[in-house]
């Protein structure tokens, strides 16, 4: 459950509160930090640049679902030249998204919450009458793609990595089977 300090969830009940969203994406080449307005915000240290219309996310949810979800951030607007920058150090970048509400002064509440937050899969870019497009497909971290999935543990090694853990003394039946589904084979 989210709790936000009741007087943000009155103002915010009465048109007093716009939220934004606020997004920090871990690059290779250097982090990245936008915000769904214009201008330039400093949060928690950060410069988030805005991009107005020119920026999107789809795909957020929140459900009891233990499956992966997608997330796919969109740039548009960008210089061709750049496309092809693209793609290069994103895959298993941290990605999150951050809500924020702004007074109509202005100024920020300083309430905010995470709305998503996940890993970076891959970035495709694309040219569409002389501007470029930059997506960004990020996963829930049901996903993560720096373990391998198809890790195998010895008695010693999960004794080594977690001594109080005997699970894999309990089923000595199940060492070096092979599983089709859910069935032994």
């Amino acid at each position: 459950m989210i709790a936000l300090p009741l007087a943000l969830i009155d103002a915010i009940r009465d048109g007093e509160a716009t939220f934004h969203s606020f997004v920090h994406l871990e690059h290779a080449a250097g982090d990245v930090y936008v915000w769904s307005g214009i201008g330039t915000v400093t949060w928690q240290g950060n410069d988030y640049l805005g991009t107005g219309a020119l920026g999107s996310i789809e795909g957020v949810q929140h459900t009891d679902d233990m499956r992966e979800h997608e997330v796919t951030f969109t740039l548009s607007g960008v210089d061709p030249a750049s496309l092809g920058l693209a793609g290069d150090g994103v895959r298993n970048g941290a990605a999150t998204v951050w809500l924020r509400w702004e007074r109509p002064d202005g100024t920020w509440w300083d309430a905010s919450m995470v709305l998503w937050a996940g890993l970076m899969d891959y970035a495709t870019s694309e040219e569409d009458g002389g501007d470029g497009r930059i997506s960004i497909l990020a996963r829930s971290p049901l996903a993560d793609w720096s373990v391998a999935a198809n890790v195998a543990w010895t008695h010693e090694e999960q004794i080594a990595s977690f001594a109080d853990d005997t699970g894999l003394d309990r089923i000595p039946g199940l060492v070096n089977k092979e599983f089709e589904g859910w069935a032994l084979t």
